[in-house]
């Protein structure tokens, strides 16, 4: 079986991965959203690691760029999640 045939491969498609997209498609508004902020902790996790560990100051400048849209998506996604 290759990666295509596994519907639950972690393969990132335009810069999402393909799991939560997945995963989305069969929930609820909540479920959906729960998703997706998951999603942008992780992504903030990591970035907030690369972040700290490269030595690269181009690296650190488009980290920082990333986590400042993360923290904004994050702040949208809970407050849709509250009011849902």
């Amino acid at each position: 079986m290759g990666m295509e045939d596994n519907k639950w491969n972690f393969v990132l498609q335009g810069g999402e991965i393909i799991f939560f997209r997945r995963l989305r498609r069969f929930a609820s508004l909540e479920q959906s959203l729960t998703v997706l902020l998951t999603a942008e902790i992780i992504a903030a996790v990591y970035y907030d690691a690369l972040k700290n560990v490269t030595g690269s100051v181009c690296l650190r400048s488009i980290c920082g760029q990333i986590l400042i849209d993360e923290e904004k998506h994050i702040e949208f996604q809970a407050e849709t999640l509250i009011n849902t």
